[in-house]
């Protein structure tokens, strides 16, 4: 007499994964926009950058010779994301949302750097810089050369995500 486990959503696959009803909502009043010639909110580059200056509460963006050196990169994948992604509504908000944080802090710290002489004076000697795939050990990495204090520092989350 053996008890076999209870399977919560047997026809749950991964080209049909269990979302939540507002989740659910949200993507098909978006499918429906978009039936209707609607798309929002946009993944046009000028509009994520207006966006991002709104963001970082700039009127104009900061930058010197290389103002705008991502323009191409943004171009490329914004394009990317609007004609091959098959993205869903939720898909376009988070897409929207994470290029219009990613710029607005770009802004951010240009502008930082155009106004304040101490930022340019600072010397950097020999940056440790920790990249790689997630779930492969960097955050580990950086808190295991984080414990000698007197030679390395580990980011903290919120200078991470709003440098």
């Amino acid at each position: 007499n053996e008890t076999k486990p209870k399977i919560l959503f047997p026809e749950v696959t991964m080209l049909q994964p269990h979302r939540p009803f507002t989740i659910k909502a949200i993507n098909c009043v978006g499918k429906a926009a978009k039936a209707l010639g609607f798309s929002f909110p946009s993944l046009r580059p000028k509009d994520i950058v207006a966006a991002a200056l709104k963001r970082a509460g700039l009127k104009k963006e900061p930058g010197g010779a290389d103002k705008q050196s991502y323009m191409p990169g943004l171009e490329f994948l914004c394009g990317s994301l609007a004609l091959e992604a098959n993205l869903t509504q939720i898909g376009r908000l988070v897409a929207h949302g994470t290029l219009k944080m990613s710029l607005a802090n770009r802004f951010v710290i240009d502008y930082l750097h155009e106004t304040n002489k101490e930022i340019r004076r600072q010397k950097v000697s020999a940056p440790l810089v920790i990249m790689g795939m997630a779930r492969t050990g960097t955050t580990f990495l950086h808190g295991l050369l984080s414990q000698d204090r007197s030679l390395f520092r580990s980011p903290l989350h919120h200078e991470t995500m709003y440098p």
